[in-house]
């Protein structure tokens, strides 16, 4: 090997190593602002303008909008009929089930009174027997419709009251207070917070005697 080439040699291993990650860092750094570069220029390129429908497409699109529409109306029109149907149908149900209670209910006061009519026709029937039986039937009848929801609303002894009272005549009382009921004529009956029939009743006036000495007052009181 000659001198000069020894020489060169030499040169070469007194060079400091080249770091490689230092080298990475700048093409990375290089690439990412090619990238911003590329990002930028895309971002100012202008949008493309929209290409207005034609008619005929636009008049395409309000028909499909239009039959979307109609087929919208026709399933929500089926499922209203629909429950109203099936509405129907559970209200009946709902009022067959009500008339069966009620007619459970019933039967065997109705068997009660034809073994009572079956005792009148003896020959030997029993009057006080047959009143007895009678009375029986009316409590069991009236136990009956308590079981239904049915109030009796109470009368004699009671302060009148006109939404539950239907007073028919007055009287005079020296027992029962004025505006107070002294007898029924005929029952009244309420269902829950309905009132079925208003209790027909005789309402009290107040005591004869002071009707009497009012008028006796008014009769004498000078002109």
């Amino acid at each position: 090997m000659s001198a000069s080439e020894e020489q060169v040699l030499e040169a070469q291993d007194d060079e400091p190593p080249v770091d490689t990650d230092e080298t990475s860092a700048a093409e990375n750094a290089d690439s990412a602002t090619e990238s911003d570069d590329t990002g930028e220029a895309a971002a100012e390129e202008p949008a493309e303008p929209e290409i207005p429908l034609t008619p005929e497409q636009q008049i395409t699109l309000m028909e499909g909008a239009l039959v979307e529409s109609q087929e919208k109306v026709l399933r929500v029109r089926a499922e209203f009929d629909n429950f109203r149907k099936r509405t129907h149908r559970d209200l009946a149900d709902a009022r067959l089930i009500g008339k069966t209670i009620t007619i459970e209910g019933i039967l065997p006061v109705v068997d009660h009174f034809g073994m009572a009519m079956m005792a009148i026709d003896q020959d030997n029937a029993d009057i006080e027997t047959l009143k007895q039986g009678m009375q029986m039937i009316q409590v069991e009848f009236e136990r009956c419709l308590e079981g239904l929801g049915l109030e009796k609303i109470s009368t004699v002894g009671e302060r009148f009251d006109p939404n539950q009272h239907e007073g028919v005549s007055t009287e005079p009382s020296d027992d029962v207070p004025a505006e107070h009921i002294i007898r029924e004529w005929k029952a009244g009956y309420r269902l829950g917070e309905r009132l079925l029939r208003a209790a027909t009743v005789v309402v009290s006036n107040g005591p004869e005697s002071a009707d009497k000495t009012t008028d006796d007052e008014s009769a004498t009181a000078p002109e």
